[in-house]
């Protein structure tokens, strides 16, 4: 009776250990995607967010800037192999971007946005 009961007990264990590791496998994400707001710069009729996007296995790292307008994201402009900002400046409807990382770490890359 008592080896029964033990068999079953194991049996149950045996099979919730099993659905525990599928629902790992199959939930592990093997890349980082989450982004990363770099800067946000709120002074102007909208919004400006610059986010650092993680690199990949089909992508590399790289800077986009976005404008927010009724809390709906467009892409204004994506910098690949640039995964640091250095500094940003506005004049009247450009944003100048010092951007670093990549091949020319040490070099940063000046890039204009129209806005």
């Amino acid at each position: 009776m008592k080896i029964k009961i033990v068999i079953k007990i194991l049996s149950v264990l045996t099979i919730v250990f099993f659905i525990f590791i599928c629902y790992k496998f199959s939930t592990f994400t093997l890349f980082d995607d989450e982004l990363i707001i770099v800067a946000e710069i709120n002074h102007l009729p909208y919004k400006l967010k610059i986010y650092q996007m993680p690199s990949n296995a089909v992508t590399n790292a790289s800077i986009q800037v976005r404008r927010v307008i009724n809390q709906k994201e467009e892409v204004l402009s994506s910098f690949d192999n640039y995964d640091k900002l250095d500094s940003f400046e506005i004049r009247n409807d450009t944003l100048f971007l010092s951007l670093k990382g990549g091949n020319n770490s040490g070099v940063p890359f000046l890039a204009k946005v129209r806005l």
